[in-house]
């Protein structure tokens, strides 16, 4: 998985590219946390560069989300391909994930927060 950072309109986007896999899940909970230590709590992922999505990695994005609102923050989830999407929907996940159909209504989102 290849994970970029981007600073846009007081939000970290991450965009995730590649397979969301138990080893991508390890390195992007890795990633996350520190940037909420550092205290950048609104943060964008962008999956719609995931290509394949694991159960892992499913988890790993709940986990994040809990973990940024334990620390005042938000996690925002968007894009994603239709194929994941319907994973996130068929699992139940969708309902439970901040989830957003693209980056400009994530960070909409972002600009009503500051």
């Amino acid at each position: 998985m290849v994970i970029e950072a981007l600073e846009i309109q007081g939000a970290t986007i991450l965009f995730l590219a590649g397979d969301l896999d138990a080893p991508a899940s390890v390195e992007l909970r890795e990633i996350v946390a520190a940037i909420i230590e550092d205290g950048r709590l609104f943060l964008v992922l962008d999956i719609s560069g995931v290509e394949r999505m694991y159960a892992a990695g499913m988890s790993a994005l709940l986990e994040l989300q809990r973990i940024a609102e334990q620390r005042g923050g938000r996690l925002v989830c968007c894009g994603g391909r239709p194929f994941v999407r319907e994973l996130l929907r068929i699992t139940m996940i969708d309902g439970a994930l901040d989830l957003q159909t693209d980056l400009d209504s994530a960070l909409d989102l972002a600009s009503t927060a500051s």
